[in-house]
């Protein structure tokens, strides 16, 4: 039994969403001329590997490089080496909230797909880490929402904790209000108060986002209720922004959740087309969770433009790599294949 069925995967689903998916800046390795993050930056992972595998017999970098050299693996599947770096991070003082969260996001990864054993006291790192990153730094609002977020969505036996989930979120409307509110959201919609959530994703939208992430998650909210001409601008102008180094996953996923958008309008496929060809420029990493779906949304919008060798093209593609590693697209995609064939 896995952690999915432990945390369930409404649980994994969302700690992945307010958890997983940025990349952390090491607080002595912010130079934007450093090759390393300059690789990092360009979705280049084996050469950045390379290079902090390097970087890590120097003494003086050996933390640092230790540390993404596990964000690195986590972004790339590499699970136990994640977990190796990470851990000779930690060993080497002193750490600070970032490295922690970071740890976090690891154990919990790992956790969703270890053994039940396993997946208990990997649970238990991870919330033991979140909460180091929040107590290192309680100003951090990705430290608090990491703590907040497991916490709300864990089951007990996996270390979540009600009463605690409430003092982080306390803490979190102090520091980030807006990041307090882009949760509320998703806990109005899990209770069944829809209408309280779009209220509230409504006054969210309506002002300029400090964090990108925040952004993402509302616009992904109103995609999933279906208010298309809500979720559209929202991810259309994260798509334009000039994506760094603790962003990338969520501007060039933008491109992605666009491109779909029009997609499903179906009334402008070239841009559909144009968006989603970006996001596969951008993003060739086979581990995203989002890989194998983009070809297919691809494949399918050239489809719908008539382009029916470009259609064949982009399934043979898909077919060519390891697919069927992703069940829950496996599934979908051999299903809707059969319509389109």
């Amino acid at each position: 039994m896995s952690l999915h069925r432990l945390f369930h995967s409404r649980a994994a689903r969302t700690v992945q969403i307010f958890c997983l998916s940025t990349i952390s800046l090491y607080s002595a390795v912010t130079n934007a001329d450093d090759p390393g993050m300059r690789a990092m930056l360009a979705g280049q992972y084996d050469t950045a590997y390379q290079y902090y595998l390097a970087q890590a017999s120097d003494p003086e970098r050996k933390n640092s490089a230790l540390f993404y050299l596990a964000q690195i693996s986590l972004l790339t599947g590499e699970l136990e080496a994640a977990q190796k770096h990470i851990n000779a991070s930690l060993e080497i003082s002193p750490n600070d909230s970032e490295e922690y969260r970071v740890a976090g996001n690891i154990y919990c990864n790992a956790a969703q797909q270890a053994s039940l054993f396993s997946a208990r006291k990997l649970a238990k790192d991870c919330v033991s880490a979140y909460e180091a990153a929040a107590k290192a730094d309680p100003q951090n609002p990705r430290a608090l929402m990491a703590a907040m977020a497991f916490h709300f969505e864990a089951p007990q036996i996996a270390g979540g904790n009600k009463d605690r989930a409430e003092e982080y979120l306390a803490l979190l409307e102090q520091v980030s209000p807006e990041h307090a509110d882009t949760y509320k959201v998703h806990l109005l919609h899990r209770d069944g108060k829809t209408d309280e959530a779009l209220k509230l994703a409504n006054s969210l939208a309506e002002k300029d986002f400090d964090s990108l992430e925040n952004q993402y998650a509302v616009a992904k909210f109103f995609r999933d209720n279906e208010r298309l001409h809500q979720a559209k601008p929202l991810f259309e102008s994260l798509a334009a922004r000039q994506h760094q180094y603790d962003n990338r996953w969520h501007v060039i996923d933008a491109a992605l959740q666009t491109g779909e958008i029009y997609l499903k309008e179906g009334s402008e496929i070239r841009k559909s087309i144009d968006y989603l060809e970006r996001y596969k420029t951008l993003n060739n990493n086979r581990k995203d969770v989002h890989y194998f779906w983009s070809s297919w949304s691809l494949a399918k919008a050239y489809f719908a433009a008539g382009d029916v060798e470009k259609f064949n093209d982009w399934v043979k593609q898909i077919q060519s790599e390891h697919y069927t590693t992703d069940k829950i697209f496996q599934r979908q995609f051999e299903k809707e294949l059969r319509v389109y064939r």
